[in-house]
């Protein structure tokens, strides 16, 4: 960033867009698993069925539901 211009740098402007497309993609798998745990549509998830949806996930995807 140039201080005080109020414009910043292509690879700046890079590492922001890409940490946003980021935290949208990581929001809509979390509410995608959130509408599959919630099998009665009720806007809510059995805390039972959310540990064994966590125990049974691959350990790759765990830091997801912890």
């Amino acid at each position: 960033m140039r201080a005080g211009t109020g414009y910043i740098l292509f690879d700046e402007f890079c590492c922001v867009v890409r940490k946003k497309m980021q935290d949208d993609e990581d929001e809509k798998e979390l509410r995608d698993m959130f509408r599959i745990l919630d099998k009665e549509k009720k806007g809510e998830v059995n805390t039972n069925e959310l540990r064994f949806a966590n125990c049974c996930r691959p350990k790759a995807e765990l830091h997801v539901l912890d």
